[in-house]
């Protein structure tokens, strides 16, 4: 997600709460044909690709980036005193 790539991800487990379909990424259920053809699309139609990308991006930092991370380890840290 942080290379702003767009993603194809099968809905299983937790995925679907880290990515949103036609969002971040492409959802699709896990068989092969499903698998190529989300791949196929974002081949097809770069816009999409780019855009799905640059969310997926948007969406780590918000996430994941390193403000964000180092508060929850302060407040992990703070609340093992």
């Amino acid at each position: 997600m942080v290379s702003s790539k767009a993603i194809v991800a099968s809905r299983i487990g937790g995925i679907p709460e880290a990515i949103t379909h036609g969002v971040e990424g492409l959802l699709v259920d896990n068989r092969e044909t499903e698998v190529k053809d989300a791949i196929e699309r974002l081949l097809r139609e770069p816009e999409l690709r780019l855009g799905l990308g640059e969310k997926a991006r948007e969406k780590a930092k918000r996430l994941f980036g390193q403000e964000r991370m180092i508060r929850q380890f302060q407040r992990l840290y703070e609340g093992t005193k």
